[in-house]
Parts: structure tokens; sequence; C-alpha cells
């Protein structure tokens, strides 16, 4: 890995999308590859690891209790089983006329 992770106290994966139904998109090969580097990296380290929840769909999910549970739920089972310590969700990327509950 280029970045030395031992400098950092958090560290970000970018990207995790969300699907209308609160359901997560899943990585294909390439990025799955690139979350074992990061991870293997970050737990050496012993940095925090973050996994950064982009805004595709966003304002669909949140709009319905039924969906953001879910949502929220795939990524608490998505952080315990690549031992994220949390999810950094990209509120910054919603447009300013969006709203969300």
């Amino acid at each position: 890995s280029m970045v030395d992770y031992n400098n950092l106290t958090h560290a970000i994966f970018c990207f995790m999308f969300a699907n209308t139904d609160g359901s997560l998109q899943e990585f294909n090969e390439v990025s799955l590859n690139r979350q074992k580097t990061f991870l293997d990296a970050t737990k050496l380290s012993g940095t925090k690891r973050l996994i950064s929840l982009a805004t595709n769909n966003l304002s669909t999910v949140t709009q319905n209790a039924t969906t953001t549970n879910t949502l929220v739920n795939n990524l608490v089972a998505y952080c315990q089983l690549y031992e994220y310590d949390g999810v950094d969700v990209d509120w910054g990327a919603f447009k300013s006329a969006q709203k969300v509950s």
C-alpha cells in the first residue's frame, strides 16, 4: 500500500452504494480486492476503519422507515462482517434542494 496508515487515526474506504430497498450493492472483484488491501493494511496499523456510503438512492431510501431500517441493519451487518468501526455518510453530495427525513 502507498498509504502509511501508521500516521492516521482513521481511514475511509469509498464508496458503498445503497439500493432503493435498503440493500447494499455488492462490490465487483476489483473493489473487493481494494477493500481487502485496505482492511489488511489498516488492521496492521490499528487505524480506525470507516466505510463511506454514497448518496445515491438515499433520498428515496430515507423517505420510508422500513427501507431506512433495512439500510441501517445492512450497514451494521456489513461493518461487523468486515470489522469496520463505523460508517461515513456522504451527505455533502446532496443538492441543497433535497431534503432527507
